[in-house]
């Protein structure tokens, strides 16, 4: 069967791989978003029934030859049911890694407005997007979740009800 498969492969060996990716010249970058500010109310069986959980994120990055260089932000708000701010934090993203509507966000709380800044400040968000059913799952040491990992993150299990998150995973 290889032998009968030999004249075609050496007529049409493939896809070519571009000259400048291998001679590690300037190769074309794939640039990823996650922008938007959604959220959701807690229900009953949540704990904490009738808050209002609401998340931002203006994160990027770029894949070089190199590695994925990840920036940006995100902030997290908790309003208690009566209106109260119950946790307020800021953070910078240290990673990102998109595909279709999904993302995965990682990153470090830098700054808490209200409350503390937890001592495993480390964060995980997985974002669903672009469309009218959005979710997100997050997990870190303030939700009782240690070892978070970078680029690693949590079924996205709670649906937004207000608010949308923008998606570019760059034809990924």
């Amino acid at each position: 069967m290889l032998m009968a498969l030999a004249p075609a492969l050496a007529r049409d060996p493939g896809p070519a791989i571009p000259r400048a990716a291998h001679q590690g010249q300037d190769a074309p970058q794939i640039r990823q978003s996650v922008r938007g500010t959604a959220g959701y109310v807690s229900p009953p069986e949540s704990g904490y029934p009738g808050d209002r959980i609401q998340f931002r994120f203006d994160a990027r990055n770029v894949f070089k030859p190199d590695g994925v260089k990840s920036s940006g932000t995100f902030h997290v708000w908790h309003f208690t049911k009566d209106g109260r701010t119950g946790a307020e934090f800021t953070g910078r993203v240290t990673c990102l890694l998109a595909s279709g509507d999904h993302a995965t966000v990682t990153g470090r709380i830098t700054r808490a407005v209200v409350g503390t800044v937890p001592k495993d400040p480390r964060v995980a968000f997985t974002v669903v997007g672009n469309g009218s059913a959005n979710r997100i799952g997050y997990a870190g040491g303030q939700w009782g979740w240690s070892d978070v990992a970078d680029c690693l993150g949590p079924v996205p299990f709670a649906p937004i009800g207000f608010g949308r998150f923008a998606v570019d995973p760059a034809g990924m």
